[in-house]
C-alpha cells in the first residue's frame, strides 16, 4: 500500500512546494526587479496544477495504476484474483472513458475535480499566510 502510494504523495508534496514558492514569489518579490517575475509564476501554476493532476489520476483503481495497488493490498482470495483480472481490460476502459470524455461526459473531469480545488486551495491557503 505504502510503496503504490508514493508516488502520488511525491507529486502532492511537490504541489505543495511549487504553491508554497508561487505565493512567495507573489507577495515577497517585486516584479519590477525579478526580472522571469511573470514567467516564474507561469511555471509554478503549471507546475501546481500538473503535479495535483497527476497524482489524482494516479489514485484511480484502474490497472496499472497506483491506486488499483492500493486497492489490491486490501482484497484477498477470490476477490483479489478477480480484481486482478480486471486489468487486461484496462486499455478498453481508459479507451472507452476518453471516448466518453470526447462526446461531452467528462468523466475524468468530475474525478480529478476535486483535486484541483486542493490545488487552489493551497495556493490561496499559502497567499493568505504571506500576504
Amino acid at each position: 500500500f505504502w510503496v503504490s502510494f508514493a508516488g502520488p504523495m511525491a507529486n502532492f508534496i511537490a504541489g505543495t512546494v511549487s504553491a508554497l514558492f508561487y505565493a512567495i514569489i507573489q507577495t515577497q518579490l517585486d516584479g519590477n526587479i525579478f526580472g522571469f517575475y511573470n514567467e516564474s509564476l507561469k511555471m509554478l501554476e503549471y507546475s501546481i496544477v500538473i503535479n495535483f493532476v497527476l497524482g489524482g489520476f494516479n489514485l484511480i483503481p484502474i490497472p496499472p495504476l497506483d491506486g488499483s495497488k492500493m486497492v489490491a493490498s486490501f482484497l484477498k482470495g477470490e476477490m483479489l484474483r478477480k480484481y486482478e483480472e480486471l486489468g487486461r481490460y484496462a486499455n478498453f476502459i481508459f479507451l472507452g472513458l476518453f471516448a466518453l470524455s470526447m462526446m461531452g461526459l467528462h468523466i475524468f473531469g468530475y474525478i480529478l475535480a476535486p483535486f484541483l480545488f486542493i490545488a487552489n486551495l493551497f495556493t490561496n491557503l499559502f497567499l493568505y499566510m504571506l500576504s
